[in-house]
């Protein structure tokens, strides 16, 4: 478009946001959102007028955002990972983004017909969990299996076209660069709902009033329904942004993952989610393992020194006797108790997706916090076996790719994502998080790393890949 003609949309856009969008600040205030809005006058007017200028630089960068219109659909995916509490029913920003990332990817696939299926392993795998979940809702009402679909299946299915489209170096990187910014965003909004809480009393949160507090303390969550999904991401963003500190970075690019650091860190501890922050624990003990391979004797020799010393013993003494008194040690117990015996009545079927609450009265009908036993007991042994197959794939695959990586920044990649994964497989050990978005998200991009930035893909690189790398 001429430039006098983009110009004058410019100005009268810019007269709408002055004029226009204060005199609805008010009715906007006070008839559609929460009441704590009117403690700050003009933030509607602020977000509206910030949303429709950023709307209109995009207009006139289409053909640009065209042409890297995957990479800002995978980036979109994983922001909506951040977003659970945002929904209108099965409306939310991870199905929009599912829905954008699905054409774009058929679009891709109509312009490449030969191009070969990239993974062809995990994406059986994934066919065979979405199987095993349809097949278990079959014995649970019509309409409670269709939403306990609607609930599930679009991440799942989500499974397919993402791995195929992370078929390429460049947007492997880009998703890692997308999963550590967007990590950081829910961090810093989670940091800001503290903030206003306990600065203004302002009670900004998405989570269910049971789970909200720890004591008078607001748990902090972000954009999620939960504060443990918050806190999820957050750890395996921070053990990322740990590892990749420790391998050869830019200026720019430490001072970035510095920052990310100093918004997750706090994020996690904030939250109150102690099954993370032993993950965290965890990942950090297992740092020199995966840092420095070549001195594991040293390691184990170091590890042998604290058991002689008692201290280890000591340590491992005070966390029994603490988790002995904690009620959320003891719930936990108590629902993995109730999983065995449920396990033990439905060992192949399951008792049906989200139906494992009927069968945990006891503990206020949460579900079994253990992911492969809620696999398990939801869908059957063939679901949660596929479950366990798909974790030791990735994990694999990702160990595999470590060692036969060449470059140097590949190595480094692979060597923080695989800290990422060690961290996300301890935190599912402790909380319901088998379907979790964000989980699937990482072992597709985690799976999608190893396949790309390992040797092979030097010597043979796909149709599908050469085209991805220009797209």
């Amino acid at each position: 478009m001429a430039p006098p003609v983009r110009a004058l949309v410019g100005v009268l856009l810019v007269g709408f946001v002055a004029g226009g969008l204060p005199a609805l600040d008010e009715p906007l205030s006070y008839e559609w959102l929460p009441d704590e809005i009117r403690l700050f006058p003009f933030l509607v007017t602020a977000v509206l007028g910030a949303t429709a200028l950023a709307l209109y630089h995009m207009l006139w960068r289409l053909p640009s955002i065209w042409r890297r219109r995957m990479p800002i659909a995978i980036a979109l995916v994983l922001f909506g990972t951040q977003t659970g509490g945002i929904d209108f029913g099965p409306i939310n920003i991870l199905n929009i983004a599912i829905v954008v990332l699905f054409g774009l990817w058929v679009l891709e696939r109509f312009r490449n017909p030969d191009a070969p299926w990239a993974p062809p392993a995990f994406g059986s795998l994934a066919v065979a969990l979405i199987t095993c979940v349809l097949f278990a809702s079959l014995n649970r009402p019509p309409v409670e299996a269709a939403v306990s679909w609607l609930r599930t299946l679009p991440t799942l299915l989500m499974l397919l076209p993402l791995a195929d489209s992370l078929s390429a170096r460049r947007r492997v990187r880009g998703g890692l660069r997308a999963l550590l910014w967007t990590a950081g965003v829910s961090g810093l909004i989670g940091l800001v709902q503290t903030a206003l809480y306990f600065g203004l009393g302002v009670e900004f949160t998405f989570v269910p009033e049971d789970l909200r507090y720890r004591g008078d303390f607001l748990r902090t969550s972000g954009l999620q329904l939960t504060p443990h999904a918050f806190a999820l991401s957050l750890v395996v963003a921070l053990v990322i942004a740990v590892h990749l500190l420790l391998s050869p970075v830019s200026r720019g690019g430490r001072w970035r993952l510095l920052l990310l650091t100093a918004v997750t860190l706090p994020g996690i501890g904030l939250s109150l989610v102690r099954g993370t922050w032993v993950a965290l624990a965890g990942s950090v003990a297992l740092l020199p393992f995966i840092v420095a391979p070549r001195l594991t004797l040293h390691w184990i020799a170091f590890g042998g020194l604290l058991v002689g010393t008692g201290l280890a013993p000591l340590v491992l003494k005070e966390l029994h006797e603490y988790g002995s008194e904690e009620p959320a040690v003891v719930g936990r117990i108590d629902l993995l108790q109730k999983g065995i015996a449920v396990l033990r009545e439905y060992p192949w079927s399951g008792v049906g997706l989200d139906a494992f609450a009927l069968y945990s009265e006891t503990v206020e009908g949460y579900p079994l916090h253990n992911a492969p036993m809620q696999i398990a007991t939801e869908i059957g042994i063939p679901g949660a076996l596929v479950f366990l197959t798909v974790l030791a794939w990735v994990g694999v695959r990702l160990f595999i790719a470590l060692r036969n990586a060449r470059r140097l920044a590949d190595r480094a990649a692979l060597r923080a994502l695989l800290a990422g994964y060690v961290a996300l497989i301890i935190s599912i050990q402790t909380e319901p998080h088998a379907f979790n978005s964000f989980l699937w998200v990482y072992l597709t991009l985690a799976e999608a790393a190893a396949r790309v930035l390992g040797p092979t893909q030097v010597r043979g690189v796909t149709a599908m890949a050469s085209h991805a790398e220009t797209a």
